[in-house]
């Protein structure tokens, strides 16, 4: 998965395809996202789209999205370790990211609107797993994993 955020979508799709990637999870402005992920599934592409919890957003059709807390509310786009209030979910399935860890993983996935449960398809964690900014906590990564196992099992 290239994780990327750019002004263009032409950087992004260098870049996915110099690097032979399959799946792309672009960060790209407003007024640049429509046309970057039209771009990006033209030449073959999965999107992976940022979903803010936010209401207002503009529908762009994504193979998948990720449902995260809204910059708005968080002052930083991705990686800010908070949760949102899950309040204006994706319009497609869709992974639930946003201050996700070991400790409270199931109290999250739990708390997901039954009208929004059929397209859960899984969980993303990044920031809350690090020892800094950038370097996972290998405890921390393993805890969050044997926990979303066993939701997957449950």
């Amino acid at each position: 998965m290239l994780v990327n955020v750019a002004d263009r979508s032409e950087a992004v799709l260098e870049l996915a395809r110099c690097h032979g990637f399959r799946w792309v999870q672009p960060h790209l402005p407003e007024g640049e996202r429509e046309r970057g992920v039209r771009l990006l599934r033209a030449a073959g592409f999965k999107v992976l789209l940022p979903w803010a919890d936010e209401p207002g957003q503009i529908l762009v059709p994504a193979d998948l999205y990720l449902w995260e807390p809204s910059a708005a509310i968080t002052g930083m786009a991705g990686g800010s370790g908070q949760g949102h209030g899950m309040a204006f979910p994706p319009p497609g399935d869709f992974l639930l990211a946003g201050g996700l860890d070991a400790t409270h993983l199931r109290e999250r996935v739990a708390a997901i609107p039954a009208t929004s449960r059929v397209r859960f398809r899984g969980v993303d964690a990044a920031s809350r797993l690090e020892v800094s900014p950038g370097r996972k906590d290998p405890a921390k990564v393993s805890a969050f994993i044997h926990t979303a196992h066993d939701l997957e099992s449950a």
